[in-house]
């Protein structure tokens, strides 16, 4: 799922000319509001390339997913599930907000190793308003997927963060350590191409035949 390509897609939306709202304009926008949640687990605001009218009518159109991020705020999952399943319901939106609500949970929690080295399960599960017993659940999938990199003792119910700064997308980091070797190594060899055309050049062999002269190298004329 390509939710950042996704984000920039339904941004392109509002960049079409229109003098007002349009249906397609506010669904795009709810989809917006929700994909940037998901995404950055806060609303990035919208530019809108077709003026402040529209920008206006459209917000005013989606109020009600503004209070969702609003709410969100207050980590109460269940009740923000409950409170707006109507009209995301209504909306086709549920099924990805039923995401949404997952990606705020782990951006909850991603924001914990930002700050703690060591927790205990207990205290994971109330700072980031999370049952206890989704916490271990909840880890091992933000572990596959990359946002962080955890240990958890089952003999102590420990929780420890570690660093993600040497193992935040290796694959990457190696990709790009292979080109930077394999241009190295061009660089190399088109430096040798050059030496050895140099080398056998004949103004080279000239210059160096002179050079070796001057020092007496070569035997003059007269030399017996």
């Amino acid at each position: 799922k390509e939710f950042s390509k996704s984000l920039q897609f339904l941004s392109l939306v509002f960049y079409v000319p229109g003098n007002g709202a349009s249906t397609i304009s506010v669904e795009a926008y709810k989809k917006y509001v929700l994909v940037s949640l998901l995404l950055n687990g806060k609303y990035v605001a919208l530019s809108f390339g077709n003026g402040k009218g529209v920008q206006r009518e459209v917000r005013h159109l989606c109020a009600e997913y503004h209070e969702i991020e609003a709410d969100a705020k207050s980590m109460i999952w269940d009740n923000l599930e409950k409170k707006y399943k109507g009209c995301l319901s209504r909306d086709g939106n549920y099924g990805l907000f039923k995401q949404v609500i997952v990606a705020l949970k782990m951006h909850r929690v991603k924001r914990l190793q930002d700050t703690f080295i060591t927790l205990s399960r207990q205290e994971v599960s109330a700072r980031a308003n999370i049952p206890e017993e989704e916490v271990e659940g909840l880890l091992v999938r933000m572990v596959k997927s990359g946002h962080v990199r955890v240990k958890l003792d089952h003999k102590t119910d420990m929780v420890r963060f570690e660093s993600n700064d040497c193992g935040e997308d290796t694959g990457a980091v190696v990709a790009t350590l292979a080109k930077e070797v394999e241009r190295s190594m061009e660089y190399t060899r088109k430096l040798r191409k050059l030496a050895d055309g140099l080398a056998c050049s004949q103004p080279y062999l000239d210059a160096k035949v002179k050079a070796a002269a001057s020092k007496g190298s070569f035997p003059g004329p007269n030399h017996e």
